[in-house]
């Protein structure tokens, strides 16, 4: 089964078709609504030139194609854009034979311009929907591994709208079900203590920013995590308490860590069973009063 449960896949043609139409009425930013507009009429001009069907699969290759050549950055986020509809037409099954390409391609692209908060948001989305349809064993390749350094990579991003996409998409990682759902937690569990270690670590007075930015969404994926993995991000949080004097830092710290020994009975798929309430310690709440 899916790591995600999959939303209804049109017909390709009618899908694309009307995304057409909405790009043309503007319901993106006018230029993403323009250059995704432009692109997508290429890219069916041109599969129409060579005599094949305009498929989901023939629209996400030719959009694949034109990613892996040198296009300026407007131009690279316009198709990122498109692809990212383009693949939530696909079957499960190509998703999952061209996991491998299409995950690197990605990678490379949301690399390749650091600058563009367009091109890794709409990465981001082609991401969440490759990411989704795999099953329990791609987690173990090393293209899985790429995919979920960049979207913790930009889990903390500064730039409000790129940081909501990325911690919005592991929050539903860490929500899925079945053999996908355990296999993600897995991956993503340690991973993600291993970036509060880091991030927090680097923490200081004058750059806070990261910091908070993964306190945020540590309350929302608090109720999916395993006994062990809560057990690890709630002493790094202490830690990070200990050394924090800013009144705002230290409100949010105490937040935090009330959502993570949040009761048993506010536990996610994820969670273990609680065996013992686990109790802030008194200087804990009185310093952050």
């Amino acid at each position: 089964a899916p790591l995600l449960p999959q939303r209804s896949r049109a017909n390709a043609t009618h899908a694309l078709a009307g995304r057409t139409a909405e790009l043309r009425r503007g319901h993106a930013h006018p230029l993403t609504a323009r250059r995704g507009a432009q692109v997508l009429l290429a890219v069916k001009q041109a599969i129409k030139e060579r005599g094949g069907a305009a498929t989901a699969s023939a629209h996400a290759a030719a959009l694949m194609g034109s990613l892996s050549q040198a296009q300026d950055e407007e131009t690279t986020a316009a198709v990122v854009y498109v692809l990212s509809h383009a693949l939530g037409a696909l079957p499960l099954n190509v998703l999952r034979a061209k996991f491998a390409p299409l995950a690197d391609l990605v990678a490379a692209t949301v690399e390749r311009h650091p600058g563009s908060a367009a091109v890794a948001r709409h990465g981001l989305q082609c991401a969440y929907v490759a990411i989704g349809a795999q099953e329990g064993a791609a987690w173990k390749t090393p293209q899985m591994a790429r995919l979920v350094e960049l979207t913790l990579a930009h889990a903390i991003d500064p730039r409000p709208k790129v940081r909501r996409a990325a911690q919005q998409n592991l929050v539903e990682f860490m929500g899925g079900e079945g053999d996908a759902g355990a296999a993600a937690r897995g991956v993503l569990e340690a991973r993600l203590v291993a970036l509060c270690t880091s991030t927090f670590k680097a923490c200081t007075s004058a750059d806070a920013a990261s910091s908070q930015q993964l306190l945020g969404m540590l309350c929302d994926v608090a109720p999916r995590l395993s006994r062990k993995a809560l057990a690890s991000v709630v002493a790094q949080v202490l830690k990070l308490l200990a050394s924090a004097s800013d009144r705002t830092m230290l409100a949010q710290l105490l937040s935090v860590l009330e959502a993570l020994v949040a009761p048993e009975g506010d536990a996610g798929p994820g969670r273990g069973t609680v065996d013992q309430p686990v109790a802030l310690p008194a200087a804990t709440i009185a310093k952050a009063r």
